[in-house]
């Protein structure tokens, strides 16, 4: 009797507690968490480093001055991913298209920023976000999710036809595959660069004629005046005729 009076009791202490929990996730917490997880924010930018080729390490002490042929540094472009305004409310659980996951807590960051290594850029990683609860009463739960996309380095950036190009296919970094060979890209950048010319030495001719007319202004005038003298001119002709031929 005594043991069936404990495990009734388990029971309702259980309950009680579930109770109490869904209680205390109440509609004013969950605005609140609701709040902070819309304030979080993601940029990414692209660096260059110094590093040492022998290692792959960066090598921040080293100056421009000992970078040549013959040295064992280069210059490498890294992608460095901030996300901002985590609380200690919330975390971020980040799940990345090449395999990666981390969940981020306020305690990993600095007041909130925390940046993280995105790479060299050798791919286009496209990561899932799910900001999630960090409130005892309402832990875990999922409060907002977004996609977040970082670049990788274009292969046809480099090439001398890219020169001068701003089209998608010369940029050097790049959100979408490129579904073009090198020779098309050649073909279109240089197809680019000859509308350029074009357009700009009709904008050139036309800013030069512009140029003259406002160092001229009296030309419009005069010729208007020309053209209303040839006018008037050519009707006082036209009208003697006539009277010459009814006499």
């Amino acid at each position: 009797m005594k043991e069936k009076g404990k495990i009734l009791f388990a029971i309702i202490c259980f309950f009680g507690m579930i109770t109490n929990t869904f209680a205390a996730c109440d509609y004013e917490t969950q605005v609140r968490l609701a709040t902070e997880a819309s304030n979080v924010n993601m940029t990414y930018e692209i660096k260059r480093e110094v590093i040492n080729v022998d290692t792959g390490m960066i090598a921040p002490e080293v100056t421009d001055e000992e970078i040549d042929f013959d040295s064992a540094y280069a210059y490498q472009n890294f992608i460095y991913i901030t996300i901002m305004n985590i609380t200690e409310n919330i975390y971020v659980e980040l799940i990345g298209s090449n395999g990666s996951e981390q969940n981020i807590y306020f305690n990993d960051t600095n007041e909130g920023t925390i940046e993280l290594d995105g790479g060299t850029g050798e791919e286009i990683i496209t990561y899932t976000v799910n900001i999630r609860s960090n409130d005892s009463n309402c832990s875990s739960d999922l409060l907002r999710t977004f996609e977040f996309v970082t670049p990788k380095r274009n292969p046809y950036s480099g090439l001398l036809a890219c020169e001068g190009v701003n089209e998608y296919y010369c940029q050097e970094y790049v959100t979408y595959e490129i579904d073009l060979t090198q020779g098309e890209v050649i073909d279109r950048a240089s197809q680019a660069k000859e509308q350029e010319t074009t357009e700009l030495q009709e904008e050139n001719n036309t800013n030069w004629w512009v140029d003259w007319l406002n160092k001229n202004p009296w030309f419009i005038p005069t010729v208007i005046g020309v053209i209303l003298l040839a006018g008037v001119a050519t009707t006082v002709i036209i009208i003697k005729k006539r009277r010459s031929k009814v006499l």
